[in-house]
């Protein structure tokens, strides 16, 4: 099937792209037939994704035991943006946008959008970099006084690296997982600016063309760590609501298109709280437990919140599975 009107970055399958062909209603199967290559198309469109490795090749520190140490100087964060920003002037050095196109009008649309994702690369790279000046900032409060409003956005970035430090480990406390990714810390870092402007020493912070008008989109592939980048931003939330005087009520709300995946991620995250709560207890920050309120319809939960047939002794026998949902 011809595709009338192709993206320009579709076409260029030599530069950016590995497949053969893109289907329209349907799945591209590559056969190798001796010297040729048989396309053939499928009505089930399959893919093998392949593992994602994140990349080694940055000096930012990223491992849980070293961010969850008060000691270590925040000062070495900055290479993080940095390094974004040493990328993105190579790429816009590399990369000749007009190149291959069919006339000057394209041509011009080409470099219009060439420059205006440079230029979100650039904004998104100095979100990061106000996330990591902000969190010296109130690394310096902390060390003067550790039970400071001002200090509150660095405590709870400790909290929080400590609870994913704990949350690592199996159950015989081996280590499994002990550093993020470097796109997982990035997202974390350019949200904290947000978060941290409901403290008053902060509320210079906000920006209401980022933080109201506009959202946040996490892309990346299956497998590639972008629950852990949120729900890192959530347990942030967390601790910084507790530290600045929340005691309690809703910090997030999380939804998810199927009902399998909302299960399997709720299972998750709640064992993420389940550290954040016994590290809020080791450290008496003041508040009620994290709580997680989970509703994925009639048939599994209650459907509303003034549903009070079930007590807690019938949730404690409820099944699924053949497993108990609360040991």
């Amino acid at each position: 099937h011809r595709v009338d009107r192709r993206q320009r970055q579709m076409c260029i399958r030599d530069r950016y792209m590995s497949q053969l062909a893109i289907g329209v209603n349907c799945g591209v199967l590559a056969l190798a037939r001796e010297a040729k290559t048989v396309l053939r198309t499928s009505w089930a469109p399959r893919y093998v994704l392949p593992r994602q490795i994140p990349r080694a090749g940055s000096t930012a520190p990223r491992d849980y035991v070293s961010l969850s140490d008060p000691a270590f100087a925040l000062e070495e964060m900055r290479c993080l943006p940095e390094e974004y920003q040493v990328w993105i002037d190579a790429l816009e050095g590399r990369i000749d946008p007009e190149a291959d196109t069919a006339s000057e009008a394209d041509a011009r649309a080409e470099r219009a959008k060439f420059q205006s994702d440079i230029d979100a690369y650039r904004a998104e790279s100095n979100d990061i970099l106000r996330g990591v000046d902000l969190l010296q900032r109130a690394q310096v409060a902390y060390r003067k006084d550790p039970k400071c409003l001002a200090g509150a956005p660095y405590k709870a970035w400790l909290l929080m690296n400590e609870t994913f430090r704990e949350a690592g480990k199996d159950s015989q406390g081996r280590v499994k997982f002990e550093q993020w990714r470097l796109f997982q810390l990035a997202f974390i870092l350019a949200q904290i600016p947000g978060f941290a402007s409901r403290v008053p020493d902060y509320a210079s912070e906000f920006d209401p063309a980022r933080d109201e008008e506009t959202a946040s989109l996490l892309y990346f592939a299956t497998g590639g760590g972008k629950s852990e980048a949120f729900f890192g931003a959530v347990i942030y939330l967390l601790f910084l609501d507790r530290l600045r005087g929340k005691r309690f009520g809703v910090s997030a709300l999380i939804r998810y298109p199927l009902r399998l995946l909302t299960v399997q991620q709720a299972r998750r995250l709640f064992r993420l709280l389940v550290h954040a709560d016994l590290i809020r207890r080791t450290h008496k920050v003041d508040g009620v437990p994290f709580q997680l309120g989970f509703w994925v319809g009639s048939s599994n939960t209650p459907n509303a919140v003034s549903y009070t047939h079930l007590t807690l002794d019938d949730l404690l026998c409820v099944d699924l599975g053949g497993r108990r949902i609360i040991k």
